[in-house]
């Protein structure tokens, strides 16, 4: 092994990487930041992103494609898709979509096939005999992130300002037990992943008007907050390195990702990440193991 160090990786969803210099948010720009490409990927949906990031390659080129992962994220509850799609077309019927998930037949979590799954960073880095620990990443482990993301679509419609806002709040009170679960992680650890769903699910949500901008305004000096009472000062204190990264922007005008990813590091190590594809090299380089 090369000379290893212990290293702590933050995933932030959506986080922009121009808001957050914007903004001044130095938390979470730490001592270098930057961004990546990873407009490579056909759909900029976050499982395949996360996923491509965790492999080090563009998971479509292995048939992991965005219709493949719906299909393995859906189970037998698929079967029933591809029959509804057959008979009324490929509109939502948002009341099957809300029993199902009541009956917990739809969870909607994505998680990599076992031959991908065994290629991703976690995975080699434990095959090296690394303790490694991941909080909800998705492609990997996530169990309620499929949920937040099914709900978000449900009321990115909505009217009902008061119901985003409470949606939110629970995701805030999530997100707080895994940044928990990753300090706790610390001392017994070589690397150590925890993912959050915000900002995005509430970009999603409040991207419209100044009040919109307001309320993003306060979430990212949310996440600086707590990131740090709860995760990051510790780790710092610990002697880690951390990475922190996104699976993309967020276009504010066009309300939509962008493909300019988030990266920063507390560390003056050499960085080389233009792309998500660096990303892999990068984590192993640190922890010692080669590529």
């Amino acid at each position: 092994m090369a000379s290893a160090e212990k290293l702590l990786i933050i995933g932030l969803d959506g986080l922009d990487h121009h808001l957050t210099s914007k903004w001044g948010v130095e938390g979470l720009l730490q001592r270098r930041s930057g961004v990546f490409r990873v407009d490579e990927i056909s759909i900029l949906y976050t499982p395949l992103i996360w996923s491509s990031i965790l492999c080090g390659f563009n998971v479509e080129e292995a048939g992991y494609t965005y219709e493949e992962a719906v299909k393995r994220s859906m189970g037998f509850v698929g079967v029933l898709r591809s029959l509804k799609n057959r008979l009324i077309g490929k509109r939502r019927v948002w009341f099957l979509r809300k029993l199902m998930i009541r009956l917990g037949f739809l969870k909607g979590n994505f998680i990599l096939p076992d031959k991908l799954l065994r290629q991703t960073f976690l995975e080699e880095a434990r095959a090296r005999g690394l303790n490694v620990y991941a909080v909800e990443v998705p492609g990997y482990n996530e169990v309620n992130n499929g949920l937040y993301r099914l709900k978000m679509h449900e009321l990115v419609l909505s009217t009902e300002l008061d119901v985003k806002k409470e949606f939110i709040e629970g995701v805030k009170r999530d997100s707080i037990e895994r940044l928990r679960l990753a300090r706790q992680a610390l001392s017994d650890n070589d690397l150590i992943m925890c993912y959050l769903p915000l900002p995005d699910l509430a970009h999603h949500l409040f991207h419209k008007g100044i009040k919109s901008r307001i309320r993003m305004y306060r979430l990212y000096r949310w996440l600086e907050h707590n990131v740090e009472k709860y995760l990051l000062n510790e780790a710092y204190e610990m002697g880690f390195n951390v990475l922190i990264i996104s699976d993309h922007g967020f276009d504010m005008r066009r309300y939509t990702h962008s493909e300019h990813a988030f990266w920063s590091l507390n560390t003056d190590a050499t960085v080389s990440i233009m792309g998500f594809r660096d990303i892999k090299t990068f984590v192993l380089s640190q922890i010692g193991v080669s590529t």
